[in-house]
């Protein structure tokens, strides 16, 4: 397990991802009937320390349009692995190359989504901190939120739902006016979880 750094602004953090993503047992969904997509699970060693940068699906979307997400999509067959998927798919979206990711590995698969896929994380570093180029097509804007807020467990609501084929457990963080939840914060409390072991305040789980 990875120690809480206080100061969630220096090279040791990368380290310490790098050295847990590589040497831990990964869960692999490949053999089931779902279908396989990427994300990337995109860290920014900025100013203040890390943080964690999401897209927000631009509105036209339909069934997903507006909602919180890492940058990612589905596996295409020119694509030679999950990596590789996620960085065509992050370039794509905004416009970041793959000389300005530092990938520090795959975590474990997730799934399913409302949609009948499964992804899996990409965990990387963005070397490049602005500038993007967005598809407004696919994604109307950039969050980026800082590491140590995901790190305090005040800040997160679990709520308690009965869905067919879904984890009971639903993570919810808000932020600046943006809620993450669902399939991005699924991954995302599972890093968490494995990292800094993580765990929500129990005052904050809900039966929704």
């Amino acid at each position: 397990m990875v120690k809480e750094d206080k100061r969630y602004g220096d090279a040791e953090l990368a380290q310490q991802m790098k050295r847990m993503l590589s040497t831990r047992s990964r869960r692999s969904l490949a053999d089931s009937s779902f279908r396989h997509a990427a994300v990337l699970v995109p860290f920014v060693d900025g100013a203040n320390g890390w943080q964690v940068l999401f897209i927000q699906r631009a509105d036209r979307l339909g069934k997903h349009g507006g909602q919180m997400a890492f940058p990612g999509g589905a596996i295409d067959p020119t694509d030679a692995d999950a990596i590789a998927a996620a960085l065509r798919e992050v370039r794509e979206e905004i416009g970041i190359g793959r000389d300005q990711i530092d990938v520090w590995g795959l975590f474990d698969d997730f799934g399913p989504t409302s949609s009948g896929f499964y992804a899996t994380p990409v965990v990387a570093e963005l070397m490049q901190t602005d500038d993007f180029d967005l598809n407004l097509h696919e994604v109307q804007a950039l969050v980026k939120v800082p590491l140590s807020f995901f790190l305090d467990p005040a800040n997160v609501r679990v709520e308690m739902r009965e869905t067919a084929g879904l984890p009971r457990q639903n993570f919810i963080w808000e932020y600046a006016g943006f809620t993450i939840w669902g399939f991005t914060s699924r991954i995302l409390h599972g890093l968490l979880q494995e990292c800094f072991g993580f765990q929500p305040a129990p005052d904050g789980i809900t039966t929704g």
